[in-house]
């Protein structure tokens, strides 16, 4: 394998000026255009690969994060925009990103026990297992927690205020009756059913209208659908639906499909995330807010950049993030409100 020294002999330079090209450090040794075009050809023709294990003995730096996702699903449990968020801004910041999951009855990572990590990124999607949170506190590792509403070190929605200000919107185009749903009942483990839900109630609460929940099972769907249809059916139908994520809005017109509702003529259906993924399952332009993700999670690298710096406080305050209206033809203005 090719050593720096070889690349210095053949470029006539130092290998001080080597190491400081093949790191991206040459502002410290003002090495002009030329050199370092010259360094690269001979480092890239000679087949050279950095070792990144002989400069983390150096620094006791290994230049790797770790993303730590939730392990329950076998599939992806990331939003959109959320891991070429994480990779770009560790990118720009001289670090690589490492991805693992974990979940009730697996065993700390292996890549978290070697201690080969210099940071981590938690976004656990519910309750945090207590070995998992017990060896973070024990390490001392850097962590910041994404999409986990925390006073410190940790980027999060304001879920409650978003929440709110949806409801407002549908009760100001005339809707009264308004329930608010989800098809993952995992979710009601987490802060953001609890905290949408919340400024869901307050809101309605206060117009002197009656909260309602409906959490169904999307994995049991000929159940779900049935009991769905049900509450259709009641006395007092909903005249609009709140739905947890636009993937739940998503859900229900699929189990709509065959029966006589329609959306939205029977009733006003609005989501929560602006799914880039499930905005093309829509016949009709989804009334939702609108979250960052892609800016989430860039906010939590630059936040654990900071923590990991030499002297760096252990704490940070968190980031916290509002969701925009996006207003959409799938909660049009009722009737008897443009009489009003």
């Amino acid at each position: 394998m090719p050593t720096q020294r070889d690349i210095a002999r053949e470029a006539g330079v130092s290998q001080a000026v080597v190491s400081a090209v093949v790191n991206g450090r040459t502002e410290r040794i003002g090495a002009s255009e030329d050199v370092k075009r010259r360094v690269k050809a001979v480092a890239e023709r000679l087949g050279y690969r950095l070792h990144t294990g002989a400069r983390a003995m150096r620094s006791q730096r290994s230049g790797t994060i770790g993303y730590f996702a939730p392990g329950r699903f076998k599939w992806d449990f990331d939003f959109p925009g959320t891991r070429p968020g994480l990779f770009d801004e560790a990118e720009e910041n001289g670090f690589r990103v490492v991805y693992a999951r974990f979940g009730s009855g697996i065993e700390i990572p292996r890549v978290l026990r070697e201690l080969s990590l210099d940071g981590l990124i938690v976004h656990h999607g519910g309750a945090l297992e207590p070995e998992f949170a017990a060896h973070l506190r024990r390490h001392k590792i850097p962590v910041v927690f994404l999409n986990d509403r925390r006073a410190r070190n940790a980027v999060y929605l304001d879920d409650a205020r978003a929440a709110a200000e949806m409801t407002r919107h549908l009760i100001k185009r005339g809707y009264r009756r308004i329930t608010y749903f989800s098809s993952m009942p995992f979710i009601a483990g987490h802060h953001s059913w609890v905290d949408r839900v919340a400024g869901y109630t307050a809101t309605l609460t206060s117009a002197g209208l009656h909260p309602s929940t409906l959490l169904l099972d999307g994995l049991k769907r000929e159940a779900s659908r049935g009991a769905l249809l049900d509450y259709l059916s009641s006395a007092e139908p909903p005249d609009a639906f709140f739905c947890h994520t636009d993937h739940d809005a998503a859900v229900m017109l699929a189990w709509l499909y065959g029966s006589s509702w329609e959306v939205p003529r029977d009733f006003a259906l609005a989501g929560f995330e602006m799914d880039p993924i499930c905005v093309h399952y829509f016949p009709f332009s989804l009334t939702t807010m609108q979250v960052k993700r892609y800016e989430m999670a860039r906010a939590a690298v630059g936040m654990l950049v900071r923590l990991m710096e030499p002297g760096a406080p252990r704490r940070l305050p968190s980031v916290v993030f509002h969701p925009e209206l996006s207003e959409g033809l799938s909660s049009p203005q009722k009737p008897h409100s443009m009489k009003q």
